[in-house]
């Protein structure tokens, strides 16, 4: 039980998620035989009993070690299945549909592989897949010519049973790891898309995110006629910050930095990192330039007022300097921060820790 919960936590990492799937599909199967002992008890077929048994026991012997090593439990999974449904035909021939156990399977090992949260060899699965298409196929084409004892004829009740019951299971095994492949790609893909937006450190928009979302915003100003507001902030000493209490320190002053400038992105206001201890701020045009420069400026007392706490809980007062401009003509968003960047100039050269507008 310990070994559950310690697995449940791990549910949100990339290898907790694929080992809690991996002991669901053992849960899965397991109950799946447990129905087919039900159906074989019906039907009275006492070889199908004995290999569904030794099945059940196979699964309840993995529950609590499917996940912790995958291959050997992946390689017994298609063992298993794979003698079952060649029994299952065997015993009562083609229509009852084992052979579409091959399709779930086919998903089962395929798709995991080709999976971007899996790291593991593609071989293997690989494998598998290509021995699960040639017995699909092998079956298909021979099973037909061969007249056997064994294989009795089921009425078209116990029939029907088996029909719905294997397509039923194959179906949902299909579904849920087409599930499993599509969430965790779609996921993978929204991290990527992150990635080339936002600056890891600060989670703000990155320089070339800025550069396209602001690009725009100057567009729909243009279009309308109206200015659109530019500020360029800068952490003064930013260098001794670093030299004196290390990059890490730093790091920890421009993450706080970073989310006071998104407690003030107000009213369409897009914060981002332009580079370094350098951060930018656009305003669209509907918010004017009075208000603009007011939250600018209670965001700079704020820093003021702020004990920023580094690292061994250190305490340091950080200020930052402030550029800002109002802009109508339709220029380059570079070209729009570069004319920040002239107000930038002058606060820093004349003390620092102001706005200059």
């Amino acid at each position: 039980m310990k070994d559950i919960e310690e697995l449940w936590e791990k549910r949100k990492d990339t290898q907790g998620k694929i080992e809690l799937t991996v002991f669901f599909v053992n849960i899965f199967l397991f109950l799946c035989h447990i129905f087919f002992m039900i159906i074989y008890a019906v039907i009275g077929h006492t070889f199908m009993s004995i290999i569904n048994i030794f099945s059940i026991l196979l699964y309840l012997y993995y529950i609590p070690r499917s996940y912790k090593n995958i291959d050997q439990y992946m390689g017994m999974a298609f063992l298993e299945i794979w003698i079952h449904q060649i029994c299952g035909i065997l015993s009562f021939g083609w229509t009852p549909c084992y052979q579409n156990w091959c399709f779930g399977m086919l998903v089962a090992y395929f798709l995991p592989a080709f999976n971007p949260e899996v790291k593991s060899a593609k071989q293997r699965p690989m494998i598998y897949a290509i021995i699960i298409i040639i017995s699909y196929f092998f079956m298909a084409t021979f099973y037909p010519l061969l007249h056997l004892d064994m294989t009795i004829e089921l009425d078209i009740y116990k029939n029907s049973i088996l029909f719905i019951a294997n397509n039923s299971f194959a179906f949902i095994a299909i579904s849920l790891f087409a599930l499993f492949y599509t969430s965790s790609s779609y996921k993978k893909e929204k991290e990527l898309s992150k990635k080339a937006e936002y600056d890891e450190l600060t989670d703000l928009y990155n320089r070339h995110a800025i550069n396209e979302i602001c690009t725009k915003l100057v567009s729909i100003a243009k279009e309308k006629n109206k200015a659109y507001h530019v500020a360029i902030l800068d952490i003064d000493f930013f260098k001794k910050i670093n030299d004196k209490y290390g990059h890490p320190s730093g790091d920890l002053v421009l993450k706080k930095i970073a989310n006071i400038l998104k407690k003030h992105s107000v009213k369409g206001i897009i914060p981002g990192r332009w580079g370094g201890e350098e951060f930018v701020m656009f305003a669209p045009h509907y918010l004017s330039y009075s208000v603009f420069t007011n939250i600018l400026e209670k965001m700079r007392k704020e820093i003021e007022e702020e004990q920023f706490e580094i690292e061994n809980n250190k305490l340091i007062k950080v200020t930052i300097s402030i550029g800002s401009t109002s802009i109508k003509d339709y220029i380059t968003v570079e070209d729009a921060i570069s004319k920040a960047d002239t107000n930038l100039y002058q606060a820093k050269k004349t003390g620092r820790n102001k706005l200059v507008k």
